[in-house]
């Protein structure tokens, strides 16, 4: 609550860091102070007024041209369906926010970690297509139109933070899409198959954040280094 966490009970968003109080309370990050904030994607769903049928329309959405509807959110990884009672390769899907769930873009957004430096396979189980950017350059992509199938890049990765762009969208029919990595270094390449070839080795992307205190001011987070 506000009064145990000091909060402003009349502003949600006390250090104005973009983060809500309660989000940040419940994800262990200080909702005082601007320069700690939770691990978590933000993910923009938006609908067309118009089809949404390929890359361009997603940017043209992403962009603030042509909406027709918008919900913001943030969450931990991006896992998405239309229909919970069908679940994809991996569980704890979220359900997209509309009745109709077609003619629609998912723009997500945010930091994650990579502890080991090497090749990673970076990839996609999405109805439709799809685009990963890495600290603005494209990992993977796939930008047609299809039912629920998977495509699978190799990216390098230096050990440390990075941020990932994410761009999907929906066209007509069913809608899903997983955003997923392979736990540790690996070379797993899918062009578009129903599929995914060792999937015991890839775990949905998470967000995640480097602390930035440096208590010793030698430019490594504190986190990197022992005691």
């Amino acid at each position: 609550d506000e009064i145990t966490a000091t909060t402003d009970p009349n502003n949600p968003d006390s250090d104005g860091d973009g983060f809500s109080d309660g989000v940040e309370v419940a994800n262990e990050s200080d909702p005082l102070s601007g320069g700690s904030v939770p691990p978590l994607f933000q993910v923009r769903v938006i609908k067309g007024t118009g089809n949404v049928g390929n890359i361009d329309a997603v940017i043209n959405l992403v962009e603030g041209n042509d909406i027709a509807e918008e919900v913001v959110f943030f969450d931990k990884s991006v896992n998405f369906t239309d229909n919970l009672a069908n679940e994809r390769l991996f569980p704890g899907d979220r359900k997209f926010p509309f009745v109709v769930n077609e003619q629609l873009a998912v723009h997500a957004t945010g930091p994650f970690i990579i502890d080991r430096p090497g090749t990673y396979s970076i990839g996609a189980n999405s109805d439709d297509g799809f685009r990963v950017n890495i600290d603005g350059e494209t990992a993977v992509e796939f930008l047609a139109g299809r039912g629920t199938r998977h495509t699978v890049g190799t990216y390098e990765l230096s050990a440390g933070e990075h941020q990932l762009e994410f761009f999907y969208w929906q066209g007509g029919g069913g809608a899903s899409v997983e955003l997923y990595i392979s736990s540790e270094p690996a070379d797993v390449v899918v062009e578009d198959d129903a599929n995914l070839p060792d999937e015991s080795i890839f775990q949905l992307l998470e967000a995640g954040q480097l602390p930035t205190t440096d208590d010793d001011n030698d430019a490594l987070p504190d986190a990197w280094e022992t005691a």
